[in-house]
């Protein structure tokens, strides 16, 4: 039985003025927590073996810093300190039944970001996995062309993701 999830967004947005925000009833925009990082990094690299173009640390654990020279540019990535990584998630309790509302509301943001996959918080399988995974069409595509981007983290501002509550419907 389905007890709780969160949905990883695989955007690379940055949070100005961060507060955990109830966007509907059970659920809330906030960073991700220990082992939810741990699972998303994982889950992350796994796809990391068919593209070796992809960078060893993630683009949510890094700023990218630029050196402009003469004739070209050179870019760097820093490790971020582990409060500043920036790993988003939709967490929610039951189903997630009114999570395409909520996808819906976010792409009418001005900063509209993606959803990449749930991590599913089930009773234990018979192989004793608490931890399921269902993803969104097209999640690997998105991660790998904003993983390949020189660029830095999108700033949204958390009272957009406050209007996120205005404009979802929920059936």
């Amino acid at each position: 039985m389905l007890q709780s999830g969160v949905a990883f967004i695989i955007s690379n947005i940055q949070v100005k003025n961060y507060e955990p925000v109830e966007l509907i009833d059970d659920h809330v925009f906030r960073k991700a927590r220990g082992s939810e990082v741990d699972t998303i990094r994982e889950k992350l690299k796994d796809i990391t073996i068919y593209a070796p173009f992809i960078n060893e640390e993630l683009i949510y654990d890094t700023v990218i810093l630029e050196e402009k020279y003469k004739k070209h540019t050179k870019y760097h990535r820093n490790l971020l300190p582990e409060e500043e990584r920036k790993y988003w998630v939709i967490a929610y309790n039951g189903n997630n039944q009114c999570m395409s509302n909520l996808e819906d509301s976010v792409s009418l943001l001005e900063n509209s970001f993606d959803i990449g996959f749930h991590l599913l918080y089930n009773e234990p399988n018979q192989e004793g996995d608490t931890v399921g995974m269902m993803s969104s069409e097209g999640w690997v595509a998105k991660y790998r062309y904003t993983e390949r981007n020189n660029a830095n983290a999108i700033e949204v501002g958390i009272d957009e993701i406050k209007r996120i509550q205005n404009i979802t419907a929920v059936p």
